[in-house]
C-alpha cells in the first residue's frame, strides 16, 4: 500500500508514507489530521487522497480560505485534473442547506449537491474550526458531518495554537465516543485532555497524549525526514528527479543606513504615537482597553498586557520593513472601522465578529 506506484502526483516516500497513514487511520476513525511541519507537501498529500476518492467515485468537498482557494487549490485541482468541489468558509456557510437558528440569513446555493453525497470532507488551514461555539465555522461543520458517516481530513501545521482544547475540539469532529480508546486505556477522551492541560508544559510527558496522537494524526517535522529520508527524490523543474535537500538560509548583510537622514524626525513622531517617554501616546488603543473609560472600579491588567504587546508588535513590523509596518497599520485601521460601524448599528463586535465579517468573498 504505501508503495502504490501513480504517475500522476509526483510525490516524495515520506508523503507516500503519508497518504498511507492517513487512509488507515480514517478507516480506523472515520477522520485524520495530516499535521506535518510547514514545507512537506500536505497539499500533495491530501490530492492523493482526493484522487483516490475521485477514482472511487465518491463525492469530495473541499473547504479552505478563500485566498487558499483562489491562490493554491484552483491551479493546484486543474494541474491535477483533480474534479473536486472547492468552497472557501464563508461560502460554506452561507449556504441554504446549513441553515440554522443562528445562521438564518444562509440563503445561497453554493453546494453543488445534497449533503448525503459527500463521501470526504477535506478542510484546508483547519484550525480555523478550533472554536466549538463559533457559528460560522463550527456549528456549520458540525452541521454537515452529522448524520450517516462522512470521512474527514483536516489540514493544518497549527493543531494547537492557544492550549491543548485546540486539538481536543478538532478531534471532536470525527470521533464521536468519549470513550473511543478504551481499548488503549483511556477511558475518557475529554479528561484526558481536561488532565494534560492542567500539567505544566515542562512537566507534560509526552505518553500522556501519544495514544491518542498516533490514532489521529500524520506529523512529520523536517528533522524527522531528514533524519529517515535521507536520500528522497522528487521530480525537479525539469523533471529529472533530485535529491530533496531543504534550503539552509544565510542572512547577508547588505549595508547600513540611516532612517533620520531619509526621514527627518519621523522617529520622533513615531515614538510620541506609539510610546512616550512622559505623558500619554497619541494612538490610545482604546478598542483594547475600555476598562480605562469606566467611571469606577477599572481593572486594566490584562488589557494593559495587551495594549503592550499590541504596540511592540507595531514596533517589530517597523523594524522589519515598512511595507510590513503599513499592512498591520491599515489592518489596525480597517478593524476600527469595522469596529465603529458595528457602534452606530447597535452593536459591540467581538474580535472574531469582526475577521469573519471582514473576510467574507
Amino acid at each position: 500500500e504505501d508503495a502504490r506506484e501513480d504517475q500522476k502526483l509526483p510525490r516524495t516516500s515520506f508523503q507516500q508514507h503519508g497518504v498511507a497513514r492517513a487512509l488507515r487511520l480514517i478507516s480506523d476513525n472515520g477522520g485524520a489530521i495530516v499535521a506535518d511541519e510547514v514545507g512537506l507537501g500536505k497539499t500533495f498529500i491530501a490530492g492523493e487522497i482526493l484522487q483516490l476518492y475521485q477514482e472511487r467515485r465518491q463525492r469530495v468537498l473541499l473547504i479552505c480560505p478563500a485566498a487558499l482557494r483562489d491562490s493554491i487549490w484552483k491551479k493546484f485541482l486543474t494541474r491535477f485534473q483533480l474534479f473536486v468541489e472547492c468552497l472557501s468558509f464563508e461560502e460554506l456557510a452561507n449556504d441554504i442547506q446549513l441553515r440554522d437558528a443562528r445562521r438564518p440569513h444562509a440563503d445561497q446555493e453554493k453546494l453543488q449537491r445534497p449533503l448525503d453525497e459527500y463521501q470526504l470532507v477535506v478542510v484546508d488551514e483547519a484550525h480555523n474550526y478550533r472554536n466549538p461555539d463559533a457559528p460560522t465555522r463550527a456549528a456549520v461543520l458540525r452541521t454537515l458531518l452529522f448524520g450517516r458517516r462522512r470521512d474527514l481530513l483536516l489540514l493544518t501545521a497549527t493543531p494547537v495554537n492557544n492550549s491543548l482544547w485546540d486539538l481536543y475540539y478538532l478531534l471532536a469532529y470525527f470521533i464521536k465516543q468519549d470513550a473511543a480508546f478504551a481499548d488503549q486505556g483511556i477511558t475518557s477522551l475529554k479528561q484526558r485532555f481536561a488532565d494534560a492541560q492542567a500539567e505544566h508544559p515542562d512537566d507534560l510527558r509526552p505518553d500522556v497524549l501519544f495514544e491518542i496522537l498516533d490514532a489521529v494524526t500524520v506529523r512529520r517535522t523536517r528533522n524527522f525526514v531528514k533524519k529517515y529520508y535521507p536520500n528522497d527524490r522528487i521530480p525537479g523543474p525539469d523533471g529529472t528527479e533530485i535529491v530533496i535537500r531543504f534550503p539552509r538560509p544565510h542572512v547577508r548583510k547588505v549595508g547600513d543606513y540611516d532612517l533620520e537622514t531619509t526621514l527627518p524626525g519621523f522617529l520622533a513622531d513615531f515614538e510620541q504615537a506609539l510610546m512616550p517617554e512622559n505623558g500619554e501616546p497619541e494612538l490610545t488603543m482604546a478598542r483594547y482597553s475600555p476598562s480605562r473609560y469606566l467611571r469606577a472600579a477599572p481593572d486594566e491588567g490584562r488589557e494593559a498586557a495587551l495594549v503592550g504587546l499590541l504596540r511592540s508588535g507595531l514596533l517589530k513590523r517597523l523594524e522589519s520593513s515598512s511595507h510590513a509596518f503599513a499592512k498591520t497599520a491599515g489592518k489596525m485601521a480597517q478593524n476600527h472601522e469595522t469596529f465603529l460601524q458595528g457602534l452606530d448599528g447597535g452593536y459591540v463586535l467581538t474580535a472574531q465578529g469582526i475577521d469573519e465579517w471582514q473576510e467574507t468573498d
